[in-house]
Parts: C-alpha cells; structure tokens; sequence
C-alpha cells in the first residue's frame, strides 16, 4: 500500500524519563530500540517522519532530529515544534514509548482526521483519552503556543481548550497504548510482548 504524504509523522522522544532512570526511546525493547518499534509501524502508514528529541544519539536513527524549540515543557512543547516545522496540514504526534501500537488504529486515526473538520484528532480506550496518538492541525500552533508561554503543561488541559474530536476504540484496542514509564513497566511490558506476540504467534501489527 502506497504511503501517505499528505500528513507528517512526529515521534515524541524529547522526555526527561525521570521515573524510568534512563532513556525510553532508545532502551531495548524485545531486541530493539523502543522507538524502534514505533518508527517501523509509522513508517508503513506515512512517508515523512520526524524525531522530535534533545539528545544526539537519536540522529543514529535515520530520520531527521528536532530539537524542542523550550524544553521541559513536556510533550505539548513537542508538539508545538512540530507544528513549527511541518510543511503539510494534518500531523500525526505519538509518544516514543508506546510499542504496542498498530498499524490498524493508525489507519483508522487517520482516515478519521481526514473525514473531520475539527482540529485535533484523538483516540480513547474505555475512556481513557491518548493525546500523544493523535493528529493536529497546523493551523493551532497560534492557540497552542499562547497557551504553553501563559504556564499551561497539562495536556488534558490543553485539548479542553482545542477543537477536537475523539474517536472510540474497542476495549480490546486497550493494550496497543500502554506507555512504559518504569522499570517495572519495562519488566511486565517484555513479558507481554513475548507472551502474547512471540509465544502466541501474534503480531502487534495485525
């Protein structure tokens, strides 16, 4: 299937990993860097993709490497200098340290984004909203901006104040965003992976 190059992708790794005591994009994960996995799921769907990180070893990955325009400003900062640099409209972010995620829910992400006149798109599972799996549009970096240099980090926050539109995944979709903060989020994630995709002979991409 032809790669879209209507929408850029951006992969978050600018993080501080404080309560991980390492770096996650770039520790293993099932044999390979996590971002990684990311990078090789994204770069099925879309054509031109960007790192957005501080830290020199991610130029090791084969794509080109922004550094956050402010930092410690956590992702919303990433996701406003990825709006900076982008060249298309619509704009898929994700966070460095979600493994699971599918090609599936990509597709869908993405063709909802472009069946919607809203700004921001995003996913919920059981509730629970992912904005760092979502699509932005160019056009809020003004609104985005102002409110980061006003003092505003939370990205819940953030979104109430965007116009966005949530598209609900089925429970079973749950899994795909599970974020490794912790070691022991590391630990019980390795387990996971190996489990359900190495033993089972399931993929994370079907």
């Amino acid at each position: 299937m032809k790669k879209r190059s209507d929408i850029t992708a951006f992969i978050l790794a600018g993080g501080e990993s404080s309560r991980m005591g390492t770096d996650k994009g770039s520790m293993l994960f099932a044999g390979k860097p996590m971002i990684m996995h990311i990078l090789d799921t994204v770069s099925e769907v879309i054509e031109e993709i960007l790192v957005i990180a501080n830290k020199s070893e991610y130029q090791s990955y084969g794509k080109k490497v922004i550094s956050d325009v402010i930092r410690m400003h956590g992702p919303a900062a990433g996701i406003m200098t990825g709006l900076m640099f982008t060249t298309t409209s619509k704009n898929l972010f994700i966070s460095c340290d979600m493994p699971f995620i599918n090609r599936e829910i990509l597709d869908k992400l993405i063709e909802s984004s472009f069946s919607s006149t809203r700004d921001v798109m995003l996913v919920s599972t059981m509730g629970r909203l992912q904005p760092l799996c979502g699509i932005y549009e160019k056009k809020i970096l003004n609104d985005l901006s102002s409110m980061i240099y006003s003092g505003e980090r939370k990205m819940q926050s953030i979104i109430n104040k965007l116009d966005h539109e949530v598209l609900d995944l089925s429970e079973s979709m749950e899994h795909h965003f599970e974020n490794i903060n912790t070691p022991s989020d590391h630990f019980d994630a390795e387990i996971k992976y190996y489990y359900e995709f190495k033993h089972q002979g399931i993929r994370h991409d079907c």
